[in-house]
């Protein structure tokens, strides 16, 4: 407890404390959301044991600084893939984008892609650009400055599933890799 409230001290002073992470900050974030202090209904008082010198007040004002230290989304060069399921023009150039995972992302896209992104409706994407994730590191924006088709592969993998038989000379598997990595 003293370690969080010397943290939140350090936050109120407008420092970074030492040793806190991207999940430190969004469970004091959280703190201060349950305290309801984020929109000034309530103050807290933190006394850890009886240091009554060691104290800190949850008020808008900490909450406000938390925000400003580590925002709730981050906003990082990268990609996603997944199937394009929508594509709106008429409102902005946006899109659905279905991750492997079933997570729907949306993404933003310049006009020069717009041809592209018509193309590639219900067809299997990856988006380049900037990526906005929520605390938990999932992607949930993207906007785009390149599209790039993935292509369908040719044959999946039931389809290559006893192709050859005979391709472990007829060795058990985990024998024939051994062998193979010369083990």
């Amino acid at each position: 407890m003293l370690y969080l409230v010397r943290g939140l001290a350090t936050v109120l002073e407008g420092g970074a404390p030492e040793g806190w992470n991207p999940d430190t900050y969004s469970e004091a974030r959280n703190l201060t959301e349950v305290a309801g202090v984020a929109e000034g209904v309530a103050s807290l008082t933190l006394v850890p044991g009886n240091q009554e010198s060691e104290v800190i007040d949850l008020t808008p004002h900490l909450a406000k600084r938390l925000a400003q230290a580590q925002p709730a989304a981050r906003v990082v060069p990268g990609s996603v893939r997944g199937t394009v399921t929508g594509v709106d023009v008429s409102r902005g150039n946006r899109a659905s984008i279905r991750l492997q995972t079933g997570r729907t992302v949306r993404a933003k896209f310049p006009d020069a892609l717009r041809d592209d992104f018509r193309d590639a409706l219900y067809g299997f994407v990856e988006l380049v650009g900037e990526v906005k994730q929520d605390p938990h590191g999932s992607p949930y924006h993207v906007t785009v400055s390149t599209l790039r088709n993935i292509p369908v592969p040719a044959a999946s993998w039931s389809d290559l599933l006893g192709s050859d038989p005979g391709a472990t000379d007829g060795l058990p598997v985990l024998e024939y890799l051994r062998r193979l990595r010369g083990e």
